[in-house]
């Protein structure tokens, strides 16, 4: 009985899948298959980067998952994903990600979808977030660092030098911009920074962010950010317009 039963399911999986084949009775079941995705390519929406095929592929996943968008599925070596989870659309809408390598510096991004609307809400997403990625935009202020920012010779690679040279603790084992992005989220960053520059003077600025009850993850980035750019002038690149220091200040102790 059980054989017949499983015969029985075999037959209507594929009666399902049609000419798909197993692999996208799953896709076929849940929406739109990844089949109908590729037929609707013609009407994608695109943008060419300058950029190798990995170099776009890793970018674009990065950028999918510091959205929170849902990478539904993946497949590097055709060159393609499925996003579902766009904020704006109906969460099992999908939108198909294909990645065309024109040559060995050239990449075409196609979006395509059976929803427009989705189609270019991703498009919006993806691609600001990738231009960011390789420093075709400044970064949005929520972003921390990005390369972009670091001009006349001066790289992420220096700052991160600096503050290890200062006995300051950031990872070195990472992408540079990666360990800068990580340190200016660190809460307790102010601690490490005071026991090294107690008697540094301070802007009223990271005087009033330190003295702050409970603060929020903005406030302690905008404060690291502060503190790395005083305490490194010449390899920090500047986000806050400068501001007089005090002239006798007391660095303030974290409460």
């Amino acid at each position: 009985m059980n054989n017949l039963y499983l015969s029985l399911m075999l037959v209507l999986i594929v009666a399902l899948s049609g000419c798909a084949g197993l692999r996208d009775v799953p896709k076929t079941l849940w929406g739109s298959s990844t089949r109908v995705l590729e037929d609707q390519r013609k009407n994608a929406l695109t943008r060419t980067y300058e950029k190798g095929y990995w170099d776009c592929f890793k970018a674009a996943v990065k950028t999918l998952t510091k959205k929170k968008y849902v990478i539904f599925k993946k497949d590097e070596v055709r060159g393609y994903m499925v996003i579902m989870g766009i904020p704006g659309a109906v969460n099992t809408t999908e939108v198909g990600v294909f990645f065309v390598e024109l040559n060995d510096h050239q990449t075409r991004i196609e979006l395509s979808s059976l929803s427009t609307h989705a189609k270019r809400l991703l498009a919006k997403g993806l691609f600001h977030g990738m231009d960011i990625v390789f420093g075709l935009v400044p970064p949005d202020m929520e972003d921390g660092f990005n390369a972009v920012e670091f001009k006349d010779g001066k790289t992420p690679a220096d700052l991160v030098k600096a503050i290890d040279q200062d006995g300051l603790t950031i990872a070195l084992d990472i992408d540079p911009l990666e360990a800068l992005n990580a340190l200016l989220v660190d809460p307790d960053f102010y601690d490490h920074w005071i026991n090294k520059h107690r008697n540094d003077t301070v802007t009223p600025e990271i005087t009033d962010l330190v003295n702050l009850q409970g603060r929020s993850l903005a406030e302690t980035r905008d404060l690291n950010r502060r503190l790395l750019e005083q305490t490194f002038p010449t390899v920090c690149p500047k986000l806050n317009a400068p501001a007089a220091a005090e002239k006798k200040p007391s660095v303030p102790e974290k409460k």
